[in-house]
């Protein structure tokens, strides 16, 4: 498959999950694919994000659901076949946050076709702390050795007609 144009949005609490869309993005220029990043909370308005051939939706697991702010941008737009993936970043589990976006996003008309989860062993100190907080920062460099390289495979597979591929819980 040639390069794509991929739009990734997230939702960050702390910094875990804006850091992991940033590596996302670093993964697909990589590849040659134009990327647009953008946090939820500051969204052009315009629904040009959507005008992508592949949608990334970030966010951090929040007592084992999605945040609400991520469940009602999927439920405000129209996916119209649009493929998407998801990306976690959790501390101890996600639970079914994956399952539950994703059957979201497919009443929409979306095409949910992968998922990444990703531990951050700073998350619940971070919510006490700030993501600013040199431990934080020190737990983030120790998790980033190995995530770098566990984004980029699984980048490396993505592509609008792939298979669905979520695996049970």
């Amino acid at each position: 498959m040639g390069p794509m144009r991929v739009g990734l949005v997230y939702y960050s609490g702390t910094g875990n999950t804006a850091y992991l869309s940033l590596l996302f993005e670093q993964a697909l220029v990589a590849l040659g694919h134009a990327v647009e990043r953008h946090d939820l909370k500051t969204l052009p308005g315009d629904g040009s994000l959507l005008k992508c051939d592949l949608l990334g939706i970030g966010s951090p697991v929040y007592h084992a659901t999605p945040p609400r702010a991520i469940s009602r941008f999927v439920e405000s737009h129209s996916g119209g076949g649009l493929s998407l993936f998801t990306f976690w970043s959790r501390g101890i589990y996600a639970a079914d946050c994956a399952r539950i976006l994703h059957e979201q996003a497919r009443a929409r008309g979306f095409r949910p076709v992968a998922n990444f989860e990703a531990t951050f062993p700073g998350v619940d100190f971070a919510m006490q702390t700030g993501s600013d907080s040199c431990l934080n920062r020190w737990l983030n460099m120790r998790v980033s050795r190995n995530l770098s390289e566990r984004v980029a495979q699984f980048v490396a597979r993505l592509e609008p007609g792939m298979p669905i591929d979520l695996a049970p819980r």
